[in-house]
């Protein structure tokens, strides 16, 4: 299987460059090997991420869900674009101790007001498609998904053990790879 272990925020791929002598996250690279890996093997995905920009996101998830088999692992924090990545995965491991945040994107706006009423109309059906496309109503119950829409949603490993959705980190070393 392979391997990706993400712990920093989604940022607009910079290849390497320096901003305020703060490295920024670096996917062109990653992208490049997703893009030419093997799609049969196993994608085990670690996060440890507060989030960041859907742009990084987006990059990922095409190139994440052409592996035919993901799996997803929280030992600390999958917020905002770290949930959304993990819920792309078929089977998902979490320590009881770590945290789950999900909420709708945020769309920055700017521009004339009929240009930001089109731009949101957009973001809503494309948000909608992303949502069903990665099977978050499988995570969240329906009064969680509503509570996204407007607030965040916390959740702890525990939880999502207790619901069946994730198992207990423990089991991780001991599955078998398909």
């Amino acid at each position: 299987h392979y391997e990706l272990i993400f712990t920093d925020d989604f940022n607009i791929p910079t290849s390497g460059t320096y901003n305020n002598e703060r490295p920024e996250t670096c996917i062109t690279d990653v992208i490049t090997d997703m893009r030419n890996a093997n799609k049969s093997k196993e994608l085990h995905i670690f996060v440890g991420s507060f989030g960041g920009a859907v742009v990084g996101l987006n990059m990922f998830l095409q190139q994440v869900l052409e592996f035919e088999y993901r799996v997803g692992i929280n030992l600390g924090t999958a917020c905002s674009c770290g949930f959304m990545l993990l819920a792309s995965c078929n089977e998902i491991y979490t320590s009881p101790f770590s945290e789950w945040m999900y909420h709708e994107m945020t769309s920055l706006c700017w521009g004339k007001v009929s240009e930001n009423k089109k731009r949101n109309e957009f973001t809503i059906n494309w948000w909608t498609i992303l949502k069903e496309t990665i099977a978050v109503k499988d995570l969240l119950t329906p009064e969680e998904l509503k509570l996204g829409e407007t607030s965040e949603v916390w959740l702890t490993g525990e939880d999502l053990i207790n619901r069946g959705i994730a198992r207990p980190y423990s089991q991780y070393k001991f599955r078998h790879v398909l």
